[in-house]
């Protein structure tokens, strides 16, 4: 037997079962399959939810009214955003600038220089011209850490241009605490009208 409380307010969704519901069910919910499974006297039980109906549910959630001032928020400040590499110039120092904490018992690292196809030499030649043109990255001459760039392919098919800091990384101490509690997240966004995941960078939502 569970409580549940009923609230006369208008929402998208017929039922919220939270947490402590999926704690004592024993249930694991799967976003992706739209479906939750749970044990029972009668064995496994897979509860399916309609996809076309979820969609239509996520996509009503947010009144016309409130979806409407957010987008003209968003329109009257798109100089706030940065539309392309080249509007990030001019940040502050102070603002992106951090400093490791190198463990003093490891010797710096010099990675051997590694060969690519001829084709990413050119991606790669690409990348560090941008960001030189940018002013993000500056060339050193003697450095003390040295780390081979690497070439991935990225789902969509384009190419990212990335650093190996395995080296480096084995000489920093280790962050035991490196992300937040996602239950305390969730539990943080209670009382607030709206919650966004919208990605700026890409420019999508």
């Amino acid at each position: 037997m569970q409580r549940f409380c009923v609230m006369d307010a208008p929402s998208g969704y017929n039922i919220i079962l939270g947490r402590p519901w999926i704690h004592d069910m024993k249930a694991v919910p799967s976003t992706y399959h739209q479906c939750v499974k749970l044990p029972t006297p009668w064995g496994v039980v897979t509860i399916h939810s309609d996809q076309q109906e979820a969609k239509d549910c996520y996509t009503s959630n947010i009144p016309d009214l409130i979806e409407k001032e957010l987008v003209e928020f968003l329109r009257s400040r798109m100089s706030t955003f940065a539309w392309i590499t080249e509007d990030m110039t001019g940040i502050s120092k102070d603002v992106i600038t951090h400093k490791l904490g190198i463990d003093p018992s490891y010797r710096p690292v010099h990675q051997k220089r590694r060969k690519y196809a001829p084709e990413k030499y050119v991606i790669i030649q690409e990348e560090m011209d941008r960001l030189l043109k940018n002013k993000m990255i500056r060339e050193v001459k003697f450095p003390r850490w040295l780390a081979n760039v690497m070439v991935v392919e990225k789902k969509n098919g384009k190419w990212r241009v990335c650093v190996d800091y395995t080296d480096l990384n084995r000489a920093c101490p280790k962050d035991h605490f490196p992300l937040p509690h996602i239950d305390s997240m969730v539990d943080a966004t209670a009382g607030h009208e709206i919650l966004t995941f919208m990605d700026a960078t890409s420019g999508f939502q």
